[in-house]
């Protein structure tokens, strides 16, 4: 059996994983750029936190129409001291105007300065990206317009699969 790397948590709680669990990329220098849409709506904390460990996230973009702090399913404590632990950057789109703008209008606003697309910029270049979203925003259209956007970007290198992902 594996020997496990422990990821310690506020008021003694802990995340297992495995540390022989192979990452998704050998060299984190392969994860910039590459992003994967993930629905949440249906994950666990600790599947969320194996997805998140286990594929190297550096960073999430939340499409959401509820946060991940707070779905009934997750403990907001837990995930920020998880985040902060693994220094996962953390985008909350979810109560922004941005995700029901049009991408005509996405486009303009990336070529100028705005604080949100630096963000977004941001991480990007971090490494692994993973976008939250459920199926709410599915119907709003705001993942496909998001997905537009960010395959537009110039720190954009693919589109990684959800089932390439380690779960």
């Amino acid at each position: 059996m594996g020997e496990e790397k422990i990821v310690p948590l506020r008021r003694g709680i802990e995340v297992r994983g495995s540390a022989h669990e192979l990452p998704l990329f050998g060299d984190p220098s392969e994860t910039h750029g590459k992003v994967a849409y993930i629905d949440l709506g249906k994950l666990t904390q600790e599947e969320f936190f194996r997805i998140l460990s286990r594929n190297g996230v550096k960073s999430i973009i939340d499409l959401r129409s509820v946060p991940v702090f707070r779905r009934p399913q997750f403990l907001h404590s837990q995930i920020a001291d998880y985040l902060m632990s693994q220094k996962i950057t953390y985008v909350d789109l979810t109560l922004v105007p941005f995700r029901s703008m049009h991408i005509a209008l996405l486009n303009l606003l990336a070529s100028q300065p705005h604080q949100l697309l630096g963000k977004i910029a941001q991480a990007l270049d971090n490494g692994l990206t993973l976008v939250l979203y459920d199926q709410d925003t599915r119907e709003t259209n705001a993942v496909s317009d998001l997905r537009r956007f960010l395959a537009s970007h110039s720190s954009f290198r693919a589109e990684i699969h959800p089932s390439a992902l380690a779960k």
